[in-house]
């Protein structure tokens, strides 16, 4: 079983840089980067830090189907993070509620975007998080299939918060 832990503090620090205004976004987007512990027939991969695209990188969007547009630096960068430091890498954004599974226009950016990492980093974990207001849904990409497949989310803290890959909760 897979399942990705992200600390309260960082969960916190991710929701409020995606809750940030930009004037040519309607959303944000970031990277979390991560590492990976296995035991026993169980894999679990930990967030270790979070990067938000900057301000700078923004592109205008070209219509409203698509929530934000980014240069090519941020994926540059985070390619390079995963050649320096051995983490994996989740691209991370914010649905409005209730709609956590990834849209169309996700699908096909991130069955752009994720190969590239998993090129730089094969041995690692790299997917996608995608947030409402109260919940988080973890999504790990399959090279050998090329799919995300849902997983569940911890956020570690107090409270304890569990996002359950098929509950979605």
């Amino acid at each position: 079983m897979n399942c990705i832990r992200i600390p309260s503090a960082l969960a916190s620090q991710i929701r409020e840089d995606l809750r940030r205004p930009h004037h040519l976004a309607w959303e944000r987007i970031g990277f979390l980067f991560t590492r990976h512990a296995a035991n026993a027939g169980s894999s679990v991969i930990l967030a270790s830090n979070y990067v938000p695209v900057p301000d700078a990188e923004y592109l205008p969007t070209l219509n409203s189907a698509i929530g934000a547009r980014f240069g090519s630096k941020p994926i540059r960068d985070a390619m390079q993070r995963i050649l320096d430091t051995k983490e994996g890498v989740f691209h991370v954004h914010e649905h409005p509620p209730g709609h956590l599974t990834p849209s169309p226009t996700d699908l096909r950016s991130l069955s752009e975007l994720l190969p590239a990492f998993h090129t730089v980093g094969p041995a690692l974990s790299h997917g996608a998080l995608i947030l409402d207001e109260r919940t988080i849904a973890g999504y790990l990409w399959s090279q050998r299939e090329g799919t995300l497949n849902a997983i569940d989310v911890t956020v570690v803290g107090l409270p304890m918060l569990f996002h359950g890959a098929q509950r979605n909760e």
